[in-house]
């Protein structure tokens, strides 16, 4: 969806190169997100390549997203929009959001969040 706007926007432009533009605006919007399977990725010891800056906090904080999302329809909600990219990455940043994650963490309010 973002990368629908971000076209019909190129659209209403004069540019003379519309797809180098839209391929460079797509990128950002899709980065973010290609950069949490990365993350996700780096959990198995047999994945190979340069690992992202900051690894050990993405996978603790994206841990805790998913198991947050099954215990929070707003949370799932966000989750999704952000994966199928209808919202942006920073949706997962929101405070309500990471005063969820921040309280879970200290409180290990559920069994799940005491699981790896």
């Amino acid at each position: 969806m973002l990368e629908a706007l971000a076209l019909q926007k190129l659209f209403q432009k004069p540019y003379k190169s519309i797809t180098f533009e839209f391929h460079k605006k797509a990128a950002k919007i899709i980065g973010p997100i290609w950069n949490m399977v990365i993350t996700e990725d780096f959990r198995y010891s047999e994945t190979i390549g340069k690992k992202p800056l900051g690894l050990p906090f993405l996978q603790w904080y994206a841990k805790h997203i998913f198991l947050l999302s099954a215990e929070k329809q707003e949370i799932y909600n966000s989750f999704v929009k952000v994966m199928n990219p209808v919202s942006p990455m920073t949706t997962l940043m929101h405070p309500k959001i990471i005063k969820n994650v921040l309280k879970k963490n200290v409180d290990g309010s559920s069994a799940s969040s005491r699981q790896k």
